[in-house]
């Protein structure tokens, strides 16, 4: 859920009008198995009947629809549970960052690593959050007004644009940076820790960074796996007969049309698709 007040007061309302219908409500639950990896904005009890309730902007992109697609489904398989979805009108946001001054930052923060490396993560904080507040500029209705980074984190998450391995690492040197910024004492942190957050920072602002829903949501347009194609599989020999239709490896596909994506975020959108279906696809009928 974005942290704006038209958000707030829909969650404010839903909570109400749950409760006087005698539910008892948790707001920002985290959900129990089978749901592990998702965090509901709240959770409405009333005896054995569970409600999961998810405030989403009334122009949340693709990612998040299919967020929240594969959670009902999940969610329609476990008796007593169900999803409720509710939505409200964004603010007006506030003006992009500039991509110029998150390189600047970057550049500086490597200069001065090995001479300070308290001041490398102050700049590099500055950079990556720059680098948030962009990204968060590719959906059309951004944030309204400043929030902290680790909570733009999970609201980008929530709308497809971030994934939950990439958040962890930006929320893991989020935390590293808040430490710093606030006097306390920094941990140690190895240099290879700064990495991803940099090139992400540095994929950002010049355009290159591809959400990993986005991957996954072309992929799926222009290829299939082979038994949902039909094709024929030939026991004996142990293998599908593609008839020109593949077979297409799966990481060499989005090498080819991802070519300056991060290469983590290559394998991690691979790595969803062969759970899904293999590591060989065979191409769409018409495409």
């Amino acid at each position: 859920m974005r942290n704006e007040p038209a958000a707030l007061r829909a969650l404010d309302r839903a909570r109400a009008r749950y409760e006087d219908q005698g539910y008892v409500v948790t707001i920002e639950a985290r959900l129990p198995h089978p749901f592990e990896g998702f965090r509901a904005d709240a959770v409405a009890q009333r005896g054995s009947e569970r409600v999961i309730i998810e405030v989403r902007s009334a122009d949340m992109r693709n990612g998040a629809r299919n967020r929240l697609k594969r959670l009902s489904e999940m969610v329609a398989a476990e008796e007593g549970w169900r999803v409720d979805v509710v939505t409200f009108e964004s603010e007006a946001p506030l003006p992009p960052p500039d991509g110029g001054d998150v390189v600047r930052r970057i550049e500086e923060a490597r200069r001065i690593a090995d001479l300070s490396p308290d001041a490398a993560v102050m700049l590099t904080g500055s950079a990556v959050e720059g680098a948030l507040r962009k990204l968060d500029h590719r959906r059309e209705r951004p944030q309204p007004r400043l929030s902290s980074s680790r909570r733009l984190i999970r609201e980008l998450v929530i709308d497809g644009l971030l994934s939950d391995a990439q958040a962890d690492r930006l929320d893991k040197f989020a935390q590293v940076h808040n430490r710093v910024r606030h006097g306390l004492t920094s941990p140690s942190l190895d240099h290879k820790e700064l990495v991803w957050p940099t090139e992400f920072a540095l994929a950002v602002a010049g355009g290159r960074f591809v959400p990993i829903e986005d991957m996954i949501d072309w992929f799926h347009q222009h290829y299939e796996p082979p038994d949902v194609a039909c094709l024929f599989y030939d026991s004996e020999e142990g293998e599908y007969m593609w008839f020109g239709r593949g077979p297409h490896d799966v990481e060499d596909v989005l090498w080819e049309q991802f070519e300056h994506a991060l290469e983590s975020d290559i394998g991690e959108a691979a790595q969803t698709l062969v759970s899904e279906g293999g590591r060989e696809w065979a191409t769409r009928d018409g495409v």
